[in-house]
């Protein structure tokens, strides 16, 4: 279920009152629905899932988040930005006297939902178990936790080891969210480039989308026989993969004519989406759709939350990765830039169209991917992720003559165990840009060794 805030004001402010064993207690909260976590969040068709995920560590612990609120009527999705808590307690059996406190605190990072008009009330439910005293002291408890100094102490990027990779990223981030700093970067220009085949998700032992292109050729020449008589179908049959693309892009492309062969666009979305949902990857023995690195996730949501906007930019087929960029890395399909084909529109009965060719087909690749960038973002990127010599014209492009400050980051596969290991022997290179690296000041991301973990399944 998707969640409008047509006609939703920015900020909105409600207060409510309470009364819990002779302590009064007024609850004031400002809110907006003008975030990009809450963008991201209003588009999940599960937002009781995401209510906590992008919180605070310390609110995703139940009991906090349980103690915390409760809010209901399902209308709208809202960043709270500010609580203000007023208790007044009277009639206490260890004294007569009557004992009020005030306690105000922001919570830049907490994702509420349920929300029509605000309408909202504190849910207390470890209160049920305590005394008034200790109600007292839990509230004081609260409003010292969700500080925004103790938010932002949080570690942003659990899944790293603290070495010198993370302690780049984040110093790097910290300095140019900064206003105070001379190296401050206004939040329009904080663009953040990501490639996605082996700096995003796994792309051994090929891939993922050439997995997608085999499948629905076998598939199609399980229907159509005259497809068998095609060289390159014949050796995809038989297991040949190289032989099925002697011809380089040309074979490439031949088998995406073959796949998509009078597909429209949304039957082709529909069945990306169906296969990414099933299809396993041959060694992790996971779904494709899971194979995704959960450090790199941790970048993305660390960088959205710093009002970053997050763009993929990948050699792959934009509209591939459209169909789940959003689900998997919460970056909307229209920052997905990847290697595209013009379409074809078309009247079929009463419904318009468009049908997927491989006319006009641009590779973004290599010195295609900066002018990707411009032709769909129009600025120039301040930080950029990558993994191979095919990512290293994007981490010049970002690094090189920026007006702002930059930084440039290459994903390593150095761990054979949980992962891959590659660089030199791998189907993408990673030479050049690796040799570069000293001199153009990128981070060199050890797999091994600066990634607790690798997907976010036990490995």
């Amino acid at each position: 279920m998707r969640h409008s805030t047509e006609n939703l004001p920015v900020r909105r402010e409600k207060q409510h009152r309470f009364e819990f064993r002779g302590a009064h207690f007024y609850f004031r909260a400002s809110a907006s629905h003008d975030h990009p976590v809450l963008r991201s969040a209003r588009r999940s068709t599960n937002p009781q899932e995401l209510s906590f995920r992008r919180s605070p560590p310390f609110l995703r612990r139940p009991a906090a988040a349980e103690t915390l609120l409760e809010l209901r009527s399902i209308r709208g999705l809202f960043i709270l930005r500010e609580i203000l808590i007023r208790y007044k307690f009277r009639g206490l059996k260890e004294s007569r006297q009557n004992s009020a406190a005030v306690h105000s605190f922001r919570m830049p990072q907490y994702v509420i939902y349920n929300c029509e008009d605000l309408t909202m009330k504190v849910f207390l439910m470890p209160l049920l178990k305590c005394r008034v005293r200790q109600c007292a002291l839990l509230m004081m408890a609260l409003s010292f936790t969700v500080s925004p100094e103790s938010v932002w102490a949080a570690d942003p990027l659990p899944s790293w080891q603290d070495r010198d990779a993370r302690q780049k990223i984040i110093e790097y981030v910290e300095k140019v969210t900064d206003s105070k700093s001379d190296q401050f970067i206004p939040v329009a220009e904080r663009i953040a480039v990501f490639d996605n085949d082996g700096t995003l998700w796994c792309e051994s032992p090929l891939p993922i989308q050439l997995a997608y292109l085999i499948d629905e050729v076998k598939k199609q020449a399980k229907e159509n026989v005259e497809l068998r008589k095609d060289p390159a179908v014949a050796a995809l049959l038989k297991g040949d993969i190289r032989g099925s693309l002697a011809d380089g892009l040309d074979g490439l492309l031949r088998l995406a004519a073959i796949a998509n062969a009078d597909m429209t666009c949304d039957e082709f979305k529909e069945n990306v989406q169906q296969w990414v949902q099933s299809a396993e990857h041959p060694r992790l023995k996971r779904r494709y759709i899971d194979t995704a690195y959960q450090p790199m996730i941790e970048v993305i949501n660390y960088l959205q939350a710093n009002y970053f906007k997050t763009y993929i930019v990948s050699g792959g087929g934009a509209d591939f990765m459209r169909v789940w960029s959003e689900e998997v890395y919460n970056i909307p399909p229209e920052q997905a830039i990847g290697s595209t084909a013009r379409p074809k529109f078309e009247l079929r009965g009463d419904k318009a169209v468009l049908v997927r060719t491989s006319d006009n087909f641009v590779l973004n690749d290599k010195e295609g991917k900066p002018l990707g960038i411009q032709q769909f973002i129009g600025r120039r990127p301040v930080m950029c992720f990558g993994n191979s010599d095919g990512d290293k014209a994007m981490l010049e492009y970002t690094t090189m003559g920026n007006a702002h400050p930059s930084l440039g980051v290459i994903v390593h596969h150095t761990d054979g165990d949980r992962e891959y290991a590659y660089g030199k022997e791998g189907a993408q290179k990673l030479i050049e840009a690796l040799e570069d690296a000293p001199k153009r000041g990128w981070v060199v991301v050890d797999m091994k060794e600066d990634w607790k973990t690798v997907f976010k399944f036990p490995q």
